[in-house]
């Protein structure tokens, strides 16, 4: 069987070598959010709102980090989703997003987008997760631009 000298290979967690310093911590300070995105869109049945970050992870990989959309304690349901990366910009900034049904946001407070290493790198490590506090807001005109703080577009 031929495999080609150049086959790609899949992105992989970097360990630290004993003695040295884990990749996790000398990137971890390089790490934050930018901006964040608030859109309505129209699902099957019911508007969803789709979340949508700019998380600049430097060194890391989206594979390095566990980013998740927390609601407000006021929300109908408090469960948190997942983030998931949908974009790469190539620099090291990634593009995460998730989407709730657009109930939840009615009467709620300020969502939160928390980034937190992996379980994984997580072990041992003294790392505090990096977050952005969100406030939807509902009332926003239909053709206002995506805002930094959640400015609700369609």
């Amino acid at each position: 069987m031929f495999l080609p000298a150049t086959a790609p290979q899949p992105p992989t967690r970097r360990i630290a070598a004993p003695g040295h310093a884990s990749p996790l911590l000398t990137a971890w300070p390089g790490v934050h959010i930018g901006s964040v995105e608030v859109r309505r869109v129209q699902g099957r049945r019911h508007p969803r709102v789709t979340f949508s970050a700019c998380i600049d992870l430097g060194e890391l990989l989206p594979v390095d980090v566990r980013v998740a959309l927390v609601p407000p304690r006021g929300a109908g349901d408090t469960r948190e989703r997942r983030m998931f990366s949908v974009q790469s910009y190539a620099n090291g900034v990634f593009r995460f997003a998730a989407s709730v049904n657009a109930a939840l946001l009615r009467g709620s407070g300020a969502w939160i987008v928390r980034v937190a290493p992996a379980a994984e790198l997580a072990a041992g490590a003294d790392v505090r997760p990096v977050v952005r506090h969100i406030v939807p807001r509902l009332g926003a005109r239909r053709d206002a631009p995506a805002q930094d703080g959640g400015a609700l577009t369609e």
